[in-house]
């Protein structure tokens, strides 16, 4: 297949590989970003689960640990007056800042047994280095990188806990990436089955155009040419009959695209008025134009003086094109006209 049959071909299917990467760039945010939120709310957890095994805050309200923990909760003045005077929420407060369980929430190691507290981030192993970096930029870069690396994997180089939201989290991440790797599959396969079936028409047209030359016996120059010409109709036409497209096509249809196929000819037309019995093209001189007839009639003359007449519709001077297209690569110069043509105004 020419190289501008592959140039084609390709550029059919970028749309398709952008519509891919697309999806696979919007997927890779959504994974991410659900990976983030829902480390933030596992870290959260720990630390809700740290202080009530660290018993901090005594004779105080159920609320006093998430208190503790929100950054949003008041002014300690605000917090004190929530709770009754048996509650000593500041000095349970002061201890909870330097408390070693707190501290494993916000570590890689926290799941380690051996310690006094311990908690299974599964999935989320690196949600709390992440969640304690100031930097917007790094924590959407990882979480980013996170969601693209899982769905590329399908979560394969992860280990969930035995928290059932986090499972179900991974099973999503699975089948998303399943989803995505199926879709990215067929459109490649639908691709080269297409570029395939072209490959196959062009080997096909080839075999027979070989054995139609080698059964004439055709001149090795010709064969060259014959070769050159198949090289470049495949190239112009990709192998599509387009009078036979078109011919299956309504009539209304075929009109425009056959008006917009020509356009560039319309361009080139120059509108022309000619008074009775006025000679447009003299026998024996040169043909430098075709008239095309829009309106009034026409008649010619040949060597014999015999007279054809022409009318609305017709064309006048065809014989350049066709001359043109026979010596247009072996002479150049003017075709002699062997017609008189003079106009004569409708009657």
């Amino acid at each position: 297949m020419p190289k501008t049959s592959y140039e084609l071909q390709f550029f059919f299917s970028i749309y398709q590989g952008f519509s891919d990467f697309y999806h696979y760039s919007l997927d890779g945010h959504v994974v991410g970003s659900c990976w983030y939120l829902f480390g933030v709310q596992r870290v959260s957890k720990c630390l809700k689960d740290a202080c009530t095994e660290s018993r901090l805050f005594f004779n105080c309200t159920a609320n006093a640990c998430k208190q503790a923990i929100d950054c949003g909760r008041g002014s300690n003045e605000t917090i004190l007056s929530r709770h009754d005077s048996s509650c000593d929420f500041a000095r349970g407060l002061s201890l909870w800042q330097n408390n070693s369980n707190a501290s494993a929430c916000l570590s890689k190691d926290s799941s380690d047994s051996s310690k006094n507290f311990s908690f299974n981030y599964g999935i989320y192993q690196q949600a709390p280095l992440i969640t304690k970096r100031q930097s917007i930029v790094v924590r959407y870069i990882y979480s980013l990188f996170w969601g693209f690396q899982q769905i590329s994997t399908l979560a394969g180089n992860q280990v969930p806990s035995d928290f059932v939201w986090e499972v179900l989290f991974t099973m999503g991440i699975i089948g998303l990436g399943l989803l995505l790797f199926a879709l990215l599959i067929g459109n490649m396969q639908n691709f080269l089955l297409a570029l395939g079936r072209r490959r196959l028409e062009m080997q096909l047209r080839r075999r027979d155009v070989e054995r139609w030359m080698s059964h004439r016996r055709l001149p090795e120059y010709l064969r060259r040419q014959v070769r050159q010409a198949e090289r470049f109709n495949w190239a112009a036409t990709q192998g599509v009959n387009e009078e036979e497209l078109l011919v299956n096509l309504p009539e209304n249809l075929q009109r425009e695209i056959r008006r917009h196929l020509f356009t560039f000819l319309k361009k080139k037309l120059r509108q022309k008025l000619y008074i009775d019995k006025s000679y447009i093209q003299q026998k024996g001189c040169p043909i430098e134009k075709m008239v095309f007839i829009v309106r009034g009639e026409m008649k010619s003359e040949d060597a014999d003086e015999n007279e054809s007449p022409l009318s609305e519709g017709d064309v006048c001077g065809e014989e350049l094109l066709t001359w043109y297209l026979e010596h247009s690569s072996l002479v150049k110069g003017w075709f002699l006209l062997n017609l008189a043509i003079a106009y004569h105004p409708h009657c």
